[in-house]
């Protein structure tokens, strides 16, 4: 029993490890194509040299271990940049237009309150009624505060 907890917990932290470096990988591929293009040649070539040879030095002293680190991370080196950059760069493009748009819906918000202050200011100065009765709909404490300043004796 003790025996097969020892090899269970190897096969264990192997696997975290594996996992680990898989992952961490593909992060590097997505963002820099071509380091993790060079990271999974060298997991090909070190993986192999180390199932030929136990590599514990850099924690690749079990051949089936470095085999699959060979297996796994090793496809990354003959991907295809060019989809990894597309993909890269349609990402950027697409973040980019949803900022403008985000930038231009902003923009037209402030022209249309800035209409609507300039629209209420002629009116004020026009029609105080139509004016006071605009704001009473629109904002009440700005109203009140009006109502205040131009009809004192309806406040």
């Amino acid at each position: 029993m003790k025996c097969f907890l020892i090899i269970l917990k190897g096969f264990l932290i192997g696997a975290l490890k594996l996992v680990g470096l898989f992952i961490t990988a593909i992060v590097v591929a997505v963002k820099i194509p071509e380091v993790g293009q060079i990271i999974g040649i060298v997991a090909v070539v070190v993986g192999g040299i180390a199932v030929i040879k136990p590599l514990p030095q850099i924690r690749l002293g079990h051949r089936g271990f470095a085999f699959l680190v060979a297996l796994l991370i090793g496809p990354l080196g003959f991907m295809d940049l060019n989809s990894l950059k597309e993909a890269r760069i349609e990402t950027e493009a697409e973040v980019t237009r949803l900022a403008d748009v985000r930038e231009a819906e902003a923009t037209r918000l402030a022209d249309v309150r800035e209409a609507e202050a300039t629209r209420l200011a002629e009116l004020r100065d026009s029609d105080p009624d139509s004016y006071l009765a605009e704001l009473r709909r629109t904002d009440e404490v700005r109203w009140l505060q009006e109502m205040e300043l131009l009809r004192p004796e309806s406040f």
